[in-house]
């Protein structure tokens, strides 16, 4: 287990880069906060829905089952994603008339032999890092792990365990959706107390978190 959970992050390293790259090449700087936001709600969404569907799918198949399925699904997934997504606008038939494809910067050179020294050094990376390393750890929690605690820590059904474990990615949706939507207006006011603000956006999901807790 601990091998394959190993793989599964090797296999998820690109994600972010890769994902950055394509807001840089399809969305305008005006809205690339929103646009971020609303990749994480897509997430959270996706995991919702499966920790759902899962719950009422063990009930009647064996967890090996469902975990093909949902590998099947990926496959499918994988390859409209294929087909379908292009590494930039320019030259889309379908977005040829329209004006915001302007906006986008051309895509800036890659510099190679990057010294390993400039990313050591640097201050954002190590931010990033660090808030990646809490983020994905309780995140993780919420996505994996909070159901099987749910059911053998309190007695929880295995029908209710997905559907409560989803309350708290609710709360990420609406708090990263807020914060992407702050961080353009931030990105976009003349002040630095204004720029300033959407630095705290992460705290808004904390707002909405459930109070009622079930087996109280």
């Amino acid at each position: 287990m601990v091998a394959s959970r190993f793989l599964f992050g090797l296999a998820q390293a690109g994600l972010v880069p890769n994902q950055a790259q394509a807001l840089q090449s399809w969305i305008p700087d005006s809205g690339r906060g929103l646009a971020s936001s609303v990749l994480v709600v897509a997430m959270s969404g996706g995991a919702i829905a499966s920790l759902a569907l899962t719950g009422l799918l063990m009930t009647h198949f064996h967890w090996r089952t469902i975990f093909m399925a949902y590998g099947l699904a990926t496959f499918a997934w994988a390859a409209l994603f294929w087909l379908c997504y292009r590494n930039s606008p320019v030259g889309k038939r379908s977005l040829d008339d329209d004006s915001s494809v302007n906006e986008l910067l051309p895509a800036p050179r890659l510099q190679r032999n990057l010294p390993l020294s400039l990313l050591l050094l640097n201050c954002s990376v190590w931010g990033l890092s660090l808030q990646a390393l809490f983020k994905t750890a309780g995140y993780n929690f919420l996505v994996t792990f909070l159901p099987t605690y749910l059911e053998y820590a309190h007695g929880v059904s295995a029908e209710q365990t997905g559907a409560l474990a989803s309350w708290s990615l609710l709360a990420v949706m609406g708090g990263s959706l807020l914060g992407g939507i702050l961080l353009d207006l931030g990105a976009a006011a003349p002040s630095v107390r204004a720029r300033w603000l959407p630095r705290q956006a992460p705290l808004s999901h904390q707002c909405s978190a459930p109070r009622r807790i079930p087996w109280q």
